[in-house]
């Protein structure tokens, strides 16, 4: 139970260092919406790469990863240019990683920024005003 609260906290601080440093180091200097989802899905891919080899065994197959949370975030933040920046970071270090789980760890390294990006559509489609 205390490496499920440490692979935790070790992914919220590496997201918050993500956060901190595109707010007080890129978020200015980029002039162009285009620039800045690349910039922050790269900042999301490169964190996933960071936590990579955090994954804990929470039950019987049960399996918690901060990267795929970064990469939900990628997607969700960024949309799809962040999510496919993230993308193109994340899944060739998973396969050269390799093992067992390695096709499952793509697939749901692919699924995350699936789920963000439908997020993303389903938000935009509410009405959350009065009518």
């Amino acid at each position: 139970m205390l490496d499920f609260f440490l692979v935790v906290l070790f992914g919220l601080l590496t997201f918050a260092a993500i956060v901190l440093f595109y707010h007080h180091y890129l978020w200015k200097r980029l002039r162009n919406p285009r620039d800045e989802q690349w910039a922050l899905g790269a900042l999301m891919g490169l964190g996933s790469l960071f936590v990579m080899l955090s994954a804990v065994d929470v039950g019987n197959g049960v399996l918690l990863d901060a990267r795929v949370l970064l990469m939900g975030f990628a997607a969700l933040l960024a949309g799809w240019r962040g999510a496919l920046a993230a993308l193109m970071i994340t899944l060739p270090a998973r396969l050269l990683i390799g093992g067992a789980g390695a096709y499952i760890g793509c697939l749901t390294l692919l699924m995350a920024p699936l789920i963000g990006l439908a997020w993303r559509q389903f938000e935009a489609r509410l009405s959350w005003g009065p009518s």
